[in-house]
């Protein structure tokens, strides 16, 4: 199990909290934002050097017993959060795609 925090990186706050059998971050970003939002959208890992001109997510991997997200505008929560070190970031783009076509994408 891998438990991964997003930080809307417009916004600053908390997006959502992830505790998955998924390895791969994305494709956890993925169910989060459309179980929430209820958007389909193609997901995209970009390189650090393109982080602050793309929409979506900073990735945090926390541990299993991490403090439960209760409130994701919290400052004290997001400092927290912040303090593990982002691991990646997913960028959230328009054109919608299937689960497996990210995956094969992803495998290549």
């Amino acid at each position: 199990m891998r438990r991964y925090i997003f930080i809307d990186n417009y916004s600053g706050f908390i997006f959502g909290d992830e505790t998955v059998d998924d390895a791969h971050p994305m494709l956890a970003c993925q169910r989060m934002f459309e179980e929430i939002s209820g958007d389909e959208c193609t997901y995209e890992m970009v390189s650090r050097s393109e982080w602050p001109s793309q929409s979506g997510f900073y990735v945090y991997q926390a541990p299993l017993d991490f403090p439960q997200i209760d409130d994701g505008q919290n400052q004290d929560m997001i400092d927290a959060v912040c303090a593990l070190g982002p691991i990646g970031f997913v960028a959230v783009k328009s054109k919608p795609v299937s689960l497996s076509d990210l995956v094969a994408a992803w495998e290549d």
